[in-house]
């Protein structure tokens, strides 16, 4: 494609403009596996044991307290 028409361009831009939005808004996932503060099941920002079924949340995704 050498060539584009300013409509088509305004368009494709708008496109690219919503789709980002929605990347941004997306949440980002970080579990326990993928932190630093991580250390074979415990953590060590927290200074606590991690049960098995938060390990796949990570503390990110708890607003008000960590579940351990």
């Amino acid at each position: 494609m050498n060539s584009i028409t300013p409509g088509r361009k305004a368009d494709w831009l708008e496109t690219l403009r919503r789709a980002a939005a929605i990347v941004e808004a997306l949440p980002v996932e970080r579990p326990c596996r993928l932190c630093d503060s991580f250390d074979n099941g415990s953590c060590r920002r927290w200074s606590a044991e991690i049960p098995a079924a938060a390990q796949g949340q990570g503390c990110d995704a708890f607003e008000d307290a960590v579940p351990f």
